[in-house]
């Protein structure tokens, strides 16, 4: 952040602004930068700020709402797994969703964010603002706010994808019934403070840019009214700017989980989001862990995939289908999975053999 204020400076020297007072004492920790500037105009308060950040809220809020209530998902969705990861979850009778930047292309976030840098050039703020707006993810580290995911896709017996999860004929796919998935998403929205919605992954260029594109124009709506109020005269400004582009950042956050490069598309993936906030002090209500990926630690949050039953019984509900992958040994693959789900009384659930051959 030092590097950026510093950068920031350097380039009001090249654009000739010239205010009429400027001290910069050098000072530089996180965001703060002191920086003073006297210019005449509307001063930007506090007041104007918060407004102006639970708009931002509100509206990406309200958008979000409408493009999931467009989207109709599939009445199952599997999730692609290994021979632990099928027996954790069964015996648990939970979804580890993984924190987005565990994940395992970390690329998938920083090109959605080229996207909306693209979009935010169109804004037409004042020189100094927009100077900063285009510093504008710089931010998003101050953010306390976390994306846990469990993707899903709408086949359950893609060859691509057992050759991600089922080398050596060890993968499975699990078909969970939507119903289920969109009530854990409801049980998780009334718990911790944070969200967590079912949405379709985006991959095309175009729709990645239509999503930022209408994100963007609300922006301008909000922003480009305060033009002038937006020109920060002294350090409180630029400080009560900055809240402003944290706001727009964690606003923004969901979004960015939903992208994935193109070449991705065929496996038509539809994402478990759950959203959830820092608190600024640790409680034994935290609900984030930590398990092994790939050797690495990984922080993950457990979401509970059970249908409730009515009446009440002892059937485990929300397995549709578990996918066998390709293997050497089918019948004695399908055999354990019965096994398994008999004894955790997932006794609707179906076995199925995977179609494709395991040389393939």
């Amino acid at each position: 952040m030092a590097l950026a204020a510093v950068q920031f400076l350097e380039r009001l020297e090249r654009n000739q602004v010239r205010p009429a007072r400027r001290r910069w004492d050098g000072r530089l920790t996180g965001t703060e930068v002191t920086l003073y500037y006297g210019c005449s105009g509307k001063m930007l308060n506090d007041d104007m700020i918060g407004k102006a950040c639970d708009e931002v809220e509100s509206r990406f809020q309200e958008l979000s709402n409408a493009e999931q209530n467009s989207e109709q998902p599939p009445p199952l969705l599997h999730h692609y797994t290994s021979a632990e990861g099928l027996l954790g979850i069964v015996q648990t009778r939970q979804l580890w969703a993984t924190n987005a930047f565990y994940l395992n292309d970390t690329s998938e976030v920083s090109d959605a964010l080229g996207f909306f840098r693209s979009e935010l050039e169109s804004l037409k703020l004042g020189e100094h603002a927009s100077l900063s707006c285009q510093n504008i993810w710089l931010h998003s580290k101050d953010v306390p706010l976390d994306h846990f995911i469990v993707s899903f896709c709408k086949d359950g017996d893609l060859l691509g994808q057992w050759r991600r999860y089922g080398s050596r004929g060890t993968g499975y796919s699990i078909g969970f019934h939507t119903s289920a998935l969109l009530a854990a998403a409801q049980r998780e929205r009334n718990s911790f403070q944070g969200g967590c919605t079912l949405r379709r992954v985006k991959y095309l260029p175009d729709q990645k840019v239509e999503m930022m594109r209408k994100r963007v124009e609300i922006l301008r709506g909000i922003l480009e009214p305060l033009r002038d109020e937006l020109e920060f005269k002294d350090e409180d400004g630029y400080r009560r700017l900055i809240r402003l582009w944290v706001q727009i950042n964690a606003s923004l956050h969901p979004t960015l989980a939903l992208m994935k490069h193109y070449t991705f598309e065929s496996e038509e993936e539809w994402r478990l989001v759950r959203t959830l906030w820092r608190k600024p002090v640790p409680t034994v209500e935290w609900s984030v862990q930590v398990r092994m990926i790939g050797g690495k630690l990984a922080p993950y949050i457990p979401i509970s995939w059970v249908l409730p039953n009515s009446p009440e019984s002892g059937e485990v509900r929300g397995v549709s289908e578990v996918h066998c992958g390709p293997s050497a040994d089918p019948e004695l693959k399908e055999k354990v999975v019965r096994d398994l789900l008999i004894a955790q009384n997932c006794l609707g659930a179906r076995v199925v053999r995977s179609a494709v051959p395991l040389r393939a």
